[in-house]
C-alpha cells in the first residue's frame, strides 16, 4: 500500500533501472509522491537509452530529484522522468552540489528526442539555482514543455560547494537578481514567479 517513496542511489544506468524496478515493483503503479536522491546524471546516449525503459508511474503526482553533480545529463533526465509520469503536478529539482566551473556539453539533439508536451505539471520548483547556462536550459526546457504551468519557484539556496557563508549569501543573493531579470520576461502572463 506504500505510496510515498524516498530512495537514494547511485545512478549507473541499466543498473540503476533494474534495482529501482526491483524493489519498486509492488507499488510503482500506486505511488503519489517520490523522492530520488541521485549522485550524478546520465551522461551518454548508452546511459540517456537505458533510462528510456524506467517504467510509467500513473498515479505520481508530485516527484522529488536531487542531484549531486548538476550538469547537461538533467536535461534528459527531466524529459524521461516527466514522460513516465503522466499525471504529475509538482516536480522539484534539487542540486546539492555545484560545480560552479563545469563546461556544459551539448545535448541537445538527445533532449529532441524525447520532448513532449506535459499537460498536468503546475508547480515546477528548482533549489540551487545559480543562473548558469544550465539553470537557464533546465528552465527553458520546463516553459517548452511543460504547457499548463502555472507556477515557477526558484531556491538559490542549499548549494554545498561554498562554505563560507558571507560568500554563499553573495553569490544566493546575485542569483535571486539574475533569476528577476532574466526570467520574468520569458514567463508567459500566466505562469507566477517566486523567487525564495
Amino acid at each position: 500500500m506504500l505510496v510515498d517513496v524516498s530512495v537514494d542511489c547511485y545512478y549507473d544506468g541499466r543498473n540503476f533501472i533494474e534495482t529501482f524496478i526491483y524493489v519498486m515493483s509492488r507499488c510503482i503503479f500506486q505511488l503519489e509522491t517520490l523522492k530520488l536522491v541521485l549522485t550524478q546524471c546520465p551522461n551518454s546516449i548508452k546511459e540517456n537509452d537505458e533510462l528510456c525503459n524506467f517504467p510509467q508511474m500513473p498515479k505520481l503526482k508530485k516527484l522529488f530529484v536531487e542531484y549531486g553533480t548538476f550538469d547537461d545529463g538533467i536535461l534528459v533526465t527531466m524529459a524521461y522522468f516527466t514522460r513516465a509520469s503522466p499525471y504529475l503536478q509538482e516536480f522539484v529539482l534539487e542540486n546539492k552540489l555545484q560545480n560552479p566551473l563545469l563546461k556544459i556539453k551539448p545535448v541537445i539533439g538527445v533532449v529532441a528526442n524525447v520532448r513532449f508536451q506535459h499537460e498536468h505539471i503546475k508547480v515546477f520548483k528548482l533549489c540551487g539555482y545559480r543562473g548558469r547556462p544550465i539553470d537557464d536550459a533546465v528552465l527553458g526546457f520546463v516553459l517548452e514543455n511543460f504547457v499548463v504551468l502555472e507556477k515557477i519557484i526558484i531556491d538559490p539556496s542549499g548549494v554545498n560547494y561554498c562554505f563560507d557563508k558571507n560568500r554563499r549569501l553573495k553569490l544566493e543573493n546575485a542569483a535571486r537578481d539574475v533569476a528577476k531579470q532574466h526570467l520574468q520576461p520569458q514567463l508567459p502572463h500566466r505562469v507566477e514567479l517566486v523567487i525564495l
